[in-house]
């Protein structure tokens, strides 16, 4: 979105002035890698290392990946099922043992997010401590309620995990399209021991 228009709006006005990017699909990968070639791009930049996927409340072995370092907390795709055929999420990725942690949405869930105070940053007045915001996570996931605690963000319910690095948005639950602000995350805070 630019200004006051929609990102539908953002690609007519685009298609009108006959721009190439008008129809370019939405990206869920990092923007300057072409589509399917993240895992190249990694390798030519490291060693990547097959990992054991892991359950969570067992510690049982369940599947590999083929490689640790394209895994990401939080992740679904391309996980599977555990075996009681739900879905499983990415809970911990640990490259030097090899492993990938995973678990039910509700074991991976996270209470709340430790953010990278330095990077926070305020659209207009900074927020106050114990003040109530919608956060979002993921570009595509939908905004969670909850409260800022200092240098951590709190969830209301449970959301999926999130990495390190990642951004935290945070939009006006009044106005859930006003931007308030945004910081780096930290680290998650999981529910889970």
């Amino acid at each position: 979105p630019i200004g006051t228009m929609t990102k539908a709006e953002v690609r007519r006005h685009a298609a009108s002035l006959g721009l190439r990017t008008a129809g370019k699909p939405d990206s869920q990968e990092v923007c300057f890698i072409p589509r399917g070639a993240r895992g190249a791009f990694v390798a030519s930049r490291t060693t990547l290392t097959e990992a054991a996927v892991v359950e969570l409340s067992t510690g049982e072995r369940i599947g590999t990946v083929r490689a640790a370092q394209l895994v990401t907390v939080g992740q679904r795709r391309g996980i599977g099922h555990g075996p009681d055929g739900q879905p499983r999420f990415v809970a911990r990725v640990d490259v030097a043992s090899h492993t990938v942690v995973v678990g039910r949405r509700d074991e991976v869930a996270i209470e709340s997010l430790e953010l990278d105070v330095g990077t926070l940053q305020w659209a207009r007045t900074p927020a106050e401590a114990g003040a109530t915001m919608l956060v979002q996570t993921s570009a595509h996931g939908a905004p969670a309620p909850a409260t800022l605690d200092g240098g951590r963000i709190v969830f209301g319910v449970p959301v999926r995990p999130v990495a390190a690095g990642q951004l935290a948005v945070f939009y006006d639950v009044a106005d859930p399209d006003l931007v308030l602000g945004a910081a780096t995350v930290a680290g998650p805070v999981h529910a889970f021991a």
